[in-house]
């Protein structure tokens, strides 16, 4: 419940690290002859590391707040 919940936040901070990635880059590795993949793993991916440092630390946070949607739906435990 909480992933789909925070799925949209985590997606927008990624389309934004997409968005600062240079194209000059990629037009570095085309006219290098690399294929989608290469510049994914080589361009893309580095460069959305820090981006994704961030996600990781906010997905620990927002698991660590779960109590709430366990006690609603479970209401409190399992008897």
């Amino acid at each position: 419940m909480s992933c789909w919940r925070n799925i949209g936040y985590f997606m927008l901070i990624y389309l934004s690290g997409l968005q600062n990635i240079p194209t000059d880059l990629y037009e570095v590795a085309d006219v290098e002859g690399a294929s989608k993949f290469v510049k994914f793993r080589y361009v893309t991916w580095p460069l959305l590391g820090r981006i994704s440092l961030v996600v990781v630390i906010l997905l620990l946070i927002s698991s660590l707040n779960v109590f709430q949607e366990v006690y609603i739906m479970t209401g409190g435990g399992p008897a």
